[in-house]
């Protein structure tokens, strides 16, 4: 069953009592839709724009990896989807209806390294006071451990705190 398992033929099933079943994989998961590469690109946008808003076209090409014109693509094909907002000169996009959440009291957050509340983003300007980048992120791109109050990284968790 284990070589089964690994030539994605069957896959778990529902346990019957303690005992373990196994059902064919073409049965049990959907087949995956195939995207031809601009479909692919646009999906790649659509996830990300949705999912990391408010975010820019260079933050979406430094997360992705893409070529500039890629991103571009990617961005046009689901503009339709977005709304833009030009701050500082920099244009953000988000998804339509996106409302921003009332002021909450103050809060901290502990966040682990890499995560993408800073990865995310080429310019972490809007969540990362410059006076405390090298604090959290080496000159190699390493991202550190960080402390968030009230939605900016303030600093880095020390190992021995």
């Amino acid at each position: 069953m284990f070589h089964a398992e690994s030539d994605a033929l069957v896959c778990n099933g529902s346990p019957r009592g303690k005992r373990q079943t196994y059902a064919l994989l073409d049965e049990r998961i959907p087949p995956a839709k195939i995207f031809d590469r601009p479909d692919a690109i646009a999906e790649l946008a659509r996830r990300y724009f949705t999912s990391h808003a408010p975010a820019t076209i260079a933050d979406f090409q430094w997360w992705s990896g893409l070529r500039a014109a890629d991103a571009r693509a990617g961005l046009e094909a689901v503009k339709h989807l977005l709304v833009s907002e030009t701050i500082d000169n920099q244009v953000y996009w988000m998804p339509y209806g996106v409302q921003p959440k009332p002021a909450a009291p103050s809060t901290l957050h502990l966040l682990p390294a890499f995560d993408e509340f800073l990865v995310s983003y080429k310019d972490r300007s809007a969540s990362l006071d410059s006076s405390r980048k090298v604090q959290t992120i080496t000159g190699n791109g390493i991202f550190k451990p960080v402390v968030v109050v009230d939605g900016v990284g303030e600093g880095h968790l020390a190992a021995d705190f």
